[in-house]
């Protein structure tokens, strides 16, 4: 393969022992060229895209989900959130953070 066809520099062959026979800059810069003209054509609004349009509603599901979440510990007056147990807490014991129950506060 003739690496300076490929528009590398230092494609004459290894300068040191260990070291690739092109400028691995070239290959990066070569990379997000390709890159940049792939994208080309999306414009400026990637929300058109397939993919990204189901990414961009599963973002918004998730940002809901999350608001409601601090809504109702807010309601509560509550720190923490457990999604598994909503009695278990975050709780420390001999300097280390365990989940468990806290019996004191029933």
């Amino acid at each position: 393969m003739d690496l300076a066809l490929l528009g590398l520099s230092n494609a004459g062959g290894a300068l040191r022992c260990g070291q690739p026979a092109f400028a691995p800059a070239d290959l990066l810069k070569q990379g997000l060229d390709a890159q940049d003209a792939a994208e080309q054509g999306l414009g400026d609004d990637l929300s058109n895209t397939p993919d990204m349009a189901a990414k961009i509603a599963r973002l918004q599901a998730r940002h809901e989900r999350k608001r409601a979440q601090l809504q109702q510990l807010e309601e509560r007056g509550e720190t923490q959130l457990s999604r598994t147990d909503g009695d278990a807490r975050a709780l420390t014991k001999a300097g280390q953070r365990l989940i468990g129950y806290n019996v004191q506060q029933w």
